[in-house]
């Protein structure tokens, strides 16, 4: 990112910088995202590689995917282990 970018407030995208809660989420996504295909090539692609605008949009679905999971897992052991009992 240049400093001309940084100075405006522009992310690596060119888009403003946003502190929104929305803005957090997408990123982390895309991280998932990204890590997941590092993971599932052995690190043979570099994850800086991976972690660019061409794969933005992958990473974003996949890394939301992953998300999902995660919560339905939790949901999922919640209710088999302590919200049956009380019911």
């Amino acid at each position: 990112m240049t400093k001309d970018k940084k100075a405006r407030g522009e992310n690596i995208y060119g888009k403003p910088e946003i502190s929104s809660g929305h803005d957090i989420a997408v990123t982390s996504s895309q991280w998932f995202g990204a890590l997941f295909f590092y993971l599932i090539n052995f690190g043979k692609i570099p994850l800086k590689e991976l972690w660019t605008r061409r794969y933005s949009r992958r990473n974003l679905w996949i890394g939301y995917l992953i998300k999902l999971l995660f919560l339905a897992i939790i949901v999922f052991l919640a209710w088999k282990y302590y919200l049956k009992d009380m019911v």
